[in-house]
């Protein structure tokens, strides 16, 4: 995650997801898993989506934005889900300055899942989904490896 700092605002990008990438164990009523984010199953996403809300850990009384304000572009390429934001609001904006923003996350509903039994923790291989959201974290993420970088005025 690329964050620049600029006055009252903060511009955020990077990977969301990673493509076939392992997420770290998941709690679920089946039991312990892992899962993993197919390749082009954002972009199915995004072609059926009319709108993807930007939110702050999750919290959706904490809306930052959305595809359809304008604020946040979300794409798929090679790697997985990139998003690009900007965000005005004064507390994210402080956590950035403090460098506490942590990486990204996905809201999503499953519509179609492969699972694999493992060596005591299933395996659960996503194909299709509805992206409801994508939040910018000040807490861990169910997926590693989404680094962040600052930037700004400072």
């Amino acid at each position: 995650m690329k964050v620049e700092i600029r006055d009252n605002s903060v511009t955020i990008e990077g990977y969301v997801n990673v493509a076939l990438r392992d997420s770290k164990q998941l709690p679920s009523p089946r039991g312990l898993f892992v899962e993993q984010m197919t390749k082009g199953v954002f972009q199915r996403a995004l072609d059926r989506s009319s709108d993807v809300d930007l939110l702050f850990n999750h919290k959706n009384e904490r809306k930052l934005g959305s595809t359809v304000e304008g604020n946040l572009t979300l794409s798929e390429d090679s790697i997985g889900l990139y998003a690009h934001c900007t965000v005005t609001d004064p507390e994210v904006v402080e956590v950035a300055q403090r460098n506490q923003l942590k990486g990204w996350s996905f809201g999503f509903v499953c519509r179609d899942a492969e699972w694999q039994d493992g060596e005591g923790v299933q395996r659960r291989f996503v194909n299709e989904i509805d992206l409801l959201e994508v939040s910018i974290l000040d807490t861990t993420a169910a997926y590693n490896d989404m680094t962040i970088e600052s930037r700004g005025d400072n």
